[in-house]
């Protein structure tokens, strides 16, 4: 905060920046509350001065500025509901009768740190549970940020100027860990029969877990050889619709599972699966598969860092290394921006010993044609 009392001081004082000119005085009041609002209106009155009076300073608290964020336009998009929870921890940190005025680099420093020093409140035994993540701290300075940004642009709000660089966290890169042929082979090995034919889904299909494990029969067209699954996108609140062809194999699985009308597509089956779960939830969909996929990877020696969604990160890999395009590893993992498809080319093998050949090829001067220095045979002179 800007206000503050000094040292055997009777008054609270305002010291803030605007453009460049820095404003400091006393303003003669005992109570921070009544110093805030002395500092709001000298601000209003500097802004007023500066601009010759066309744009009057408005004061707003972040209550009513992430109200008018999220109507005006976050609950529109697809990611509103993600959104509407990091703004519920934005106002567990930073009180919701802040004034705009007083969010500044300061403000946004003591959240940052005091949000990385808490758990990740999605463990149980909090106790065991870790730090939050990097990312999802920023995440929730990128809301922050969009709220100012609108209220300034939009309602023409005074906000302070923040330098975001100096408060977004280092984020790890995202770890490299596409299945082996073998680690896939040891993988079924261990996985219980009903996870099976949902994890060998998503590898075909390379969609993620949620539209893997509860498509139904609805998706599904036998006789045109197609399926659709419902995507999030930024455009799209309702999501937007992916098509996918069903080849030979991904078709002799659903016959086998036993086409309908409607309904979940992987169920819980005692005659297939001799599990505590299949005998509990018989004809139930299948619901969350972690727990199984987590006790197969530890039978199977996998690293217990390998999550499902690698599952698609594996198949992404294993298509641009079969084509070597770009643009129909794109179409076919559904993404709609070609950046997302790029991450998955360090792991094209094929590319890069193509890049290789015309490297070593350059100018004619291969190491197959230059004579090694060390050469036994030729270090006598003969």
């Amino acid at each position: 905060m800007s206000v503050d009392k000094q040292k055997n001081g009777q008054y609270y004082r305002y010291d803030f920046v605007l453009k460049g000119r820095r404003f400091s005085r006393s303003t003669d009041k005992k109570t921070r509350r009544e110093a805030l609002k002395v500092e709001a209106e000298a601000k209003r009155e500097a802004l007023d001065s500066m601009t010759g009076g066309n744009k009057p300073l408005r004061e707003m608290t972040l209550d009513e500025a992430a109200g008018l964020y999220w109507s005006q336009h976050a609950k529109h998009q697809a990611s509103a509901d993600t959104t509407e929870i990091r703004i519920e921890t934005l106002f567990k940190l930073i009180s919701a009768d802040t004034l705009l005025s007083n969010i500044d680099d300061s403000v946004v420093a003591k959240y940052t740190a005091k949000r990385r020093g808490q758990k990740n409140s999605n463990y149980k035994n909090q106790k065991t549970a870790p730090l939050i993540s990097s990312s999802a701290v920023n995440r929730e300075l990128v809301i922050l940020r969009a709220i100012l940004h609108r209220s300034r642009k939009v309602q023409k709000v005074f906000t302070q100027p923040i330098d975001w660089s100096l408060h977004f966290l280092i984020e790890p890169d995202a770890p490299d860990r596409p299945l082996t042929i073998e680690q896939e082979e040891a993988l079924f090995r261990e996985l219980v029969p009903h996870a099976r034919e949902p994890v060998a889904f998503m590898l075909s299909v390379t969609q993620r877990k949620t539209n893997s494990c509860t498509i139904d029969w609805k998706q599904i067209d036998l006789q045109g050889r197609t399926m659709f699954f419902k995507v999030k996108s930024k455009n799209h609140k309702d999501g937007r619709i992916v098509r996918v062809p069903i080849n030979e194999d991904i078709l002799l699985m659903l016959v086998r599972l036993g086409p309908k009308k409607s309904g979940p597509v992987f169920t819980y089956d005692p005659e297939r699966c001799s599990c505590v779960s299949c005998k509990r939830f018989s004809g139930q969909q299948i619901g969350d598969i972690k727990k199984a996929f987590k006790a197969a990877l530890r039978r199977a020696g996998i690293s217990k860092d390998f999550r499902i969604q690698d599952l698609r990160h594996t198949a992404g890999s294993r298509i641009l290394a079969l084509t070597g395009d770009l643009k129909a590893a794109q179409d076919y993992l559904g993404h709609a921006n070609i950046k997302s498809t790029m991450r998955y080319a360090k792991h094209d093998v094929r590319k890069k010993l193509e890049i290789q050949d015309q490297l070593t090829q350059f100018c004619d001067k291969s190491p197959a044609k230059v004579p090694l220095i060390f050469d036994t045979k030729n270090s006598n002179g003969s």
